[in-house]
């Protein structure tokens, strides 16, 4: 089984967030039930993601990082 497939038989985990090192975006993970996660995923600068109830921009995420 992959990381992934682990953290989602954590009962507490509500998100689960991958930020890419070599590209600029983002992947989203949050639990609607026990069985069932909503996806979202971000790859603009001017494009924003949900995470914990905070929008944040992909632009502040990758402030000074040279990709």
């Amino acid at each position: 089984m992959d990381k992934w497939g682990c953290y989602r038989t954590v009962p507490a985990l509500q998100q689960y967030i991958m930020v890419q090192q070599n590209s600029q975006s983002i992947y989203s993970y949050r639990r609607k039930s026990e069985r069932e996660w909503d996806y979202s995923y971000a790859n603009k600068p001017d494009e924003a993601i949900l995470i914990l109830e905070c929008l944040v921009q992909l632009r502040d995420v990758y402030a000074g990082v040279e990709i």
